[in-house]
């Protein structure tokens, strides 16, 4: 089989050109191809697909570590996408102070869930987790 030009660029901008995303989503380009070439048409439908098995696996499995709290103050950061956050925007978002959830922050940064780019920062570290939460809270 070869790919046609657009199903690759198409692959590599949807999934960000992370390996292992590309990889999933070419896998399921793959799977889903009918002819000699993997079009662009295969690629969208390989995409759906990718993104729904890194959801069911790849992303759901660091999601359930968290606890409900922990949650509650990832989805406050999914308003900034990918981030990084500040910090003080995602508890007031979570309707708290800064220094009251600190201990969210420290055990997600434990749980290598966030990180924190500078002070007063906290990201994703995950790629593309932002999205992950969001479609999450649309189910």
């Amino acid at each position: 089989m070869s790919w046609d030009e657009d199903a690759v660029r198409y692959l590599i901008t949807e999934t960000e050109g992370h390996p292992y995303f590309l990889q999933q989503c070419a896998q399921a380009t793959w799977d889903v191809a009918m002819g000699p070439t993997l079009t662009f048409a295969d690629a969208r439908v390989g995409v759906v697909s990718g993104r729904a098995h890194l959801d069911a696996g790849f992303y759901r499995t660091h999601w359930e570590r968290a606890t409900l709290a922990q949650k509650a103050y990832l989805k406050a950061m999914a308003r900034d996408g990918d981030g990084p956050s500040q910090s003080a925007d995602v508890a007031d978002r979570h309707g708290k102070t800064p220094m009251s959830v600190g201990s969210f922050r420290d055990t997600l940064i434990k749980k290598s869930l966030v990180f924190v780019p500078r002070h007063g920062q906290v990201a994703y570290a995950l790629p593309e987790m932002a999205d992950f939460i969001t479609r999450q809270s649309r189910t």
